[in-house]
């Protein structure tokens, strides 16, 4: 008997050969972090706000005290999500007007962003950037605009921070999650937020001689103010359209075949 023809069919596919999926169970952690970083600092504004009227004066009438400690309550409120930064730029400029609030509340937004980093990435470790690395459309976008050459990710993080409508502390939680360089990140974060920073420094420092007797200087500052924030806002707007060009190229690959990460990377970094 002639021995039997092997099978030529090819064997089942195995489980294990079937793309892998993201694990989102694990980003429970990364989650409890955004949510705390959404919900607590519009509280601590608010709380902040309320007590402006005495803490500004006690902060401004000793300044060798008062820049440091403010600083230092910058960073730490700020970076752990406690108070937003517009309510600490405001008091700068309330408190010590716009020669110190500036510079103190750039050095406090700088350290606050820092010391958000560290605790986001303490947090959410690498699952956040894992679950977008699992989509190679993502992946590639992940890799080119967030873990490319350092000016370009300084460029794109001071893009992200620009719009004045862009949360200080999510953002932190965002960026830290999909691993961001550090100094990147710290730099286009200073570099980003430095506009609506000073824009809400002078709103502050309007605010300690603001006198509504006085309606030529009422409608003076208005007007500064509604100047110096539409400003922003166009800032903001130019920041998200570059974002958009960059990238808008990619959307095309969601009906182009699935190439694996690395390629569709390659192929993105050589278009112009």
């Amino acid at each position: 008997m002639a021995p039997q023809a092997p099978n030529a069919e090819a064997p089942p596919a195995r489980a294990d050969d079937a793309p892998a999926k993201p694990d989102w169970s694990r980003l429970k952690p990364v989650g409890v972090l955004a949510a705390v970083a959404t919900v607590l600092p519009p509280l601590g504004g608010f709380a902040l706000l309320g007590t402006m009227a005495w803490v500004g004066p006690w902060l401004g009438e000793r300044p060798a005290v008062g820049v440091p400690l403010f600083v230092t309550g910058f960073i730490v409120l700020a970076g752990l999500a406690l108070l937003p930064t517009y309510a600490q730029a405001v008091l700068a400029g309330f408190a010590f007007g716009i020669p110190l609030g500036v510079p103190a509340a750039l050095t406090g937004f700088t350290g606050a962003a820092a010391l958000g980093y560290l605790v986001a990435r303490r947090a959410a470790g690498d699952r956040l950037a894992e679950a977008v690395d699992a989509n190679p459309r993502y992946a590639a976008l992940h890799h080119v605009l967030l873990q490319g050459h350092a000016a370009r990710v300084t460029f794109v993080v001071a893009l992200l921070r620009l719009p004045p409508n862009s949360p200080f502390a999510l953002s932190n939680v965002a960026l830290a999650g999909l691993a961001v360089p550090k100094l990147p990140f710290v730099l286009g974060t200073l570099i980003g937020m430095t506009p609506r920073t000073v824009v809400a420094v002078v709103i502050g420092s309007g605010l300690a001689d603001f006198d509504l007797s006085d309606p030529g200087n009422s409608t003076t500052f208005a007007i500064g103010i509604g100047v110096t924030v539409a400003v922003v806002v166009v800032l903001g707007v130019m920041a998200r359209r570059v974002l958009d060009r960059m990238a808008g190229p990619q959307s095309d690959t969601d009906t182009a075949t699935q190439e694996p990460p690395g390629e569709t990377t390659q192929a993105l970094e050589s278009s112009p």
